[in-house]
């Protein structure tokens, strides 16, 4: 098929090269890896074969030739061959992931016909991964075999551009191609990202430099001074080596030491296990999103329905602040404060709006099918507005909705009515920002938050208690 040299392409590639691989017998497992090649290939022709020429146009077709998929890039752009992006810093990750996930890349210069990539994964199948999580070390982990290394041969350090490949590779490993931090899937972007401030990524590895687990804290845009501890994964022949203890301890503590006012985890509630590590590590629940991961999460939930996550925070810096709460969302909000004994007065009392527009914002997550919407100053047409976003919200086919409101706001609690009123429940607070504390309200608009199915221990049980009691579908 011709394609245009522009970003939109690559998923359509990706439609049909993951149909025509089902039909050829690759696994799920191989599809998914020889995916990450052919984007690859096509990103570099698209940024350095024609940059700024997204008129431009090159082919890609698929064949079967004896047991070998084959993929097939031509066109016609500016030169260059994989010596030169390998010999690049800024392309050589991105390189080594290309060769890293086919069983055979080759490119090859046709004068003034231009390039020919041809990018092969063999059909014999290989066995299908399968999430394989160990109860007592609690830690997600990856590959296999048994290292004979101990915690003392382990070293620790910062992500370097040559480890933002094997990164991907073991985070692939364990969550396919559907990790909610996709970023991590792009080796280039991803260590750039690090260099921005974005994340913070810190790799372990064995003498001979292997990565043998990673873990990162990531930033939010809307939620300022916290970042998420999440991407953990640890190779499995190094599970005896305590090293998602060890890389914990260091971002904490790399946390408090460039000021943050806390850390914030998600741990599932498909099992305990990382609810056992936050009550280990002092991260105290805050609330919960509901089915707010995408269907392709379920083949790492293997539970069937969209994923369920906690919210727990671990304050580094609490200060004293005045928050105003509705009388219906107390008890939440009173366990959360309780829990992390954060030092908040509590105002259950409404105070006229003032007139003018509220400062709101919205996002909509297309590939998690999920909206947001951000209050963070309430005026008089607060109503209309929320539920203006909220139907556009809808109109985009999501199937959640979340609203923060700042409650540090005098006038919160009107927010919080006109939520109630579009169908939002109350879902938890989150105390760990550095300019206010947020309730959280949530609306499940294509189905319910599946309560039974949810594994809880204290105190997140508690907390997830008071939740449903207000939950009229619960």
């Amino acid at each position: 098929m011709d394609v245009r040299a522009e970003p939109f392409s690559i998923p359509v590639v990706r439609s049909v090269v993951k149909s025509y691989a089902t039909n050829h017998g690759l696994s799920d497992y191989d599809t998914g890896r020889f995916l990450i090649t052919i984007e690859e290939a096509m990103a570099q022709v698209i940024e350095f074969g024609f940059p700024d020429n997204h008129d431009a146009m090159f082919r890609v077709s698929a064949s079967v030739d004896d047991m070998d998929f084959r993929i097939v890039i031509k066109d016609k752009g500016i030169p260059y061959d994989y010596d030169y992006l390998s010999r690049s810093e800024d392309t050589a990750a991105s390189m080594s992931l290309l060769k890293g996930f086919a069983d055979k890349v080759q490119i090859r210069c046709l004068g003034a016909e231009g390039r020919e990539q041809t990018l092969i994964k063999r059909l014999t199948a290989l066995p299908e991964y399968r999430d394989n999580q160990d109860e007592d070390a609690g830690q997600t982990e990856c590959g296999s075999g048994t290292s004979a290394l101990g915690p003392s041969d382990i070293e620790y350090c910062m992500l370097r551009p040559e480890h933002a490949i094997e990164v991907a590779q073991c985070i692939y490993d364990e969550f396919g191609y559907s990790y909610i931090h996709d970023i991590v899937y792009y080796p280039d972007e991803f260590y750039a990202a690090t260099l921005r401030g974005e994340c913070i990524s810190m790799v372990a590895t064995a003498p001979d430099g292997e990565v043998a687990g990673h873990l990162a804290l990531v930033g939010s845009p809307t939620l300022k001074g916290t970042m998420e501890i999440a991407m953990g994964v640890v190779k499995k022949k190094f599970r005896n080596c305590s090293i998602m203890n060890v890389l914990t301890e260091k971002l904490m503590k790399h946390g408090r030491e460039i000021g943050l006012t806390s850390i914030n985890s998600h741990p599932v509630v498909y099992h305990v296990f990382t609810q056992k590590i936050c009550n280990k590590t002092g991260m105290h629940p805050c609330g919960f999103e509901f089915n707010i991961a995408n269907e392709d999460m379920e083949t790492s939930f293997d539970s069937g329905f969209r994923g369920c996550v906690a919210v727990a925070v671990h304050p580094i810096r609490d200060v004293h602040r005045k928050i105003y709460v509705s009388e219906r969302a107390l008890p939440i909000v009173q366990y959360v404060i309780d829990a992390g004994n954060y030092d908040r007065e509590v105002v259950t009392e409404g105070c006229a709006l003032p007139d003018g527009e509220s400062e709101v914002t919205m996002d909509v997550d297309t590939r998690t099918d999920a909206g947001l919407i951000v209050v963070d100053r309430v005026r008089s047409d607060i109503g209309s507005d929320l539920r203006a976003r909220d139907h556009y919200i809808r109109s985009q086919k999501c199937m959640v909705s979340q609203i923060f409101i700042n409650i540090c706001d005098p006038c919160a609690i009107a927010a919080y009515d006109a939520s109630i009123d579009l169908g939002y429940i109350c879902t938890g607070m989150f105390p760990g920002c550095s300019n206010c504390d947020y309730l959280m309200m949530e609306s499940i608009i294509y189905s319910i938050a599946e309560y039974d199915k949810m594994q809880t221990i204290e105190p997140f049980s508690g907390l997830l208690k008071l939740v449903r009691e207000g939950d009229v579908d619960g």
